[in-house]
């Protein structure tokens, strides 16, 4: 794990966004110090991509760094940190804005609408049905 860290600083972000990527598909927690740098990344891709490895890395130790993003340029960049936050169990740590920040998510392919209907629901906002 400790070469493939190396690689999170290579100039080119898509090659940042796979390793990022993998590193949480891999459980590699020590890799945590490394991804929460990543919040920072000039591109909203791996941005996106470290919050959302932080969270399968069940890093509660990123709260305070992961509140932060919260105030990201990127709307889905805060929206997947929000949910991020509350599966982490750090609801309390959301500003009200960022219920309109989870609720642009239910527009997402993959998994995020789901993710983000249980989390609006866990913080006790109405949502939609989901369209079948």
């Amino acid at each position: 794990i400790p070469a493939i860290t190396k690689i999170l600083q290579d100039n080119n972000s898509i090659v940042r966004w796979r390793v990022v990527k993998a590193l949480g598909q891999l459980g590699a927690k020590e890799a945590i110090p490394n991804i929460i740098i990543l919040l920072q990344d000039s591109d909203p891709g791996v941005r996106r991509e470290a919050v959302e490895a932080l969270g399968k890395l069940d890093a509660s130790q990123a709260v305070p760094e992961l509140v932060k993003v919260l105030d990201d340029n990127d709307e889905d960049t805060r929206g997947m940190t929000a949910v991020v936050l509350v599966e982490l169990g750090a609801k309390d740590k959301l500003p009200a804005r960022a219920i309109e920040d989870i609720k642009l998510l239910l527009k997402w392919s993959e998994d995020y609408p789901a993710r983000a209907r249980e989390v609006l629901k866990a913080l006790g906002v109405e949502v939609p049905e989901e369209k079948k």
